[in-house]
């Protein structure tokens, strides 16, 4: 009868940690690197396609990554990090980019209107959920075990 018993699994604030942070210099990456992009400064557009192909093939790369490394099912760590970005990262738009935009009149050539608000907290949470599975599924497919 003990044997029956399911366990719940608590969460692994360590996973949560290592993936927020990845997530983290990946997004703040490009930012370092090309800025023009972000601050829409007389762009081409290769250069926001490659930002933008960046962004969402790393956070597949990360997620995958990290669900293949870790030794127990780290999904729940993954979306509640990636959440954790996408709340700073729109908190950190209209915080500093959004105020700048209208203090400073720059030349903007790709677009006026940014994405809507609610397109990073619903893209990216997904993004992290599918690039964790495969992480997890690469795992079980290979029989990895520590």
């Amino acid at each position: 009868m003990p044997g029956s018993l399911t366990q719940s699994r608590k969460l692994e604030w360590k996973w949560i940690g290592i993936v927020f942070q990845f997530l983290l210099v990946l997004h703040l990456l490009p930012f370092v690197t090309m800025r023009r992009v972000f601050l829409a400064m007389s762009v081409d557009g290769a250069q926001v396609l490659f930002t933008g192909m960046w962004l969402i093939v790393g956070i597949l790369l990360v997620t995958a990554l990290s669900g293949f490394i870790a030794k127990e099912a780290i999904v729940w760590e993954s979306i509640i990090a990636s959440c954790a970005i996408s709340a700073l990262l729109l908190i950190g738009y209209h915080l500093i980019i959004k105020p700048a935009h209208l203090i400073i009149s720059w030349p903007v050539v790709v677009s006026q209107t940014p994405p809507p608000s609610w397109a990073m907290p619903l893209i990216v949470p997904v993004l992290s959920l599918v690039g964790t599975w495969f992480g997890e599924r690469a795992k079980s497919v290979w029989r990895i075990q520590d």
